[in-house]
């Protein structure tokens, strides 16, 4: 018997490139576990969400679920970002992530996102927060 890893589960709708998703969260298990140590998983992350970002920044229409997943990618390898610059647009998506999650009525989720990009900027000066854009708004 074959087993399948992936399955086809549509075409994009934009790029009309297929889109696939592992059969079962166990294979997607199973294969995660294969990469050979956290930091090397972490840096896939990190890469991922760079990725969607760049990808994300570049569409004509930039969609709301492909920042949240950028982000949240991202936030998995936050303490593999030492550049202070990275780290305030870090702390900025994650602002941004917040706000349409509210938009969603997904208050939990927003919050983690909140709390992510606090954590950025714990050593952060008080000139940096002004920095980024939205911080103060309602």
């Amino acid at each position: 018997a074959t087993m399948l890893l992936l399955e086809h589960t549509h075409n994009d709708a934009t790029s009309g490139e297929p889109v696939f998703k592992f059969t079962h969260d166990r294979v997607r298990s199973a294969i995660y576990g294969l990469l050979p140590n956290s930091e090397e998983r972490d840096g896939i992350h990190l890469l991922i969400g760079k990725l969607l970002y760049k990808l994300n920044a570049t569409s004509s229409n930039g969609e709301d679920w492909m920042l949240l997943v950028a982000t949240g990618q991202m936030n998995k390898a936050s303490h593999l970002i030492n550049d202070r610059k990275a780290q305030i647009k870090l702390a900025q998506l994650n602002l941004q992530a917040a706000k349409s999650a509210v938009q969603k009525s997904a208050f939990y989720l927003a919050a983690d996102y909140l709390r992510s990009g606090l954590a950025m900027l714990r050593s952060t000066t008080a000139e940096s927060y002004t920095a980024i854009p939205g911080w103060r708004d309602n």
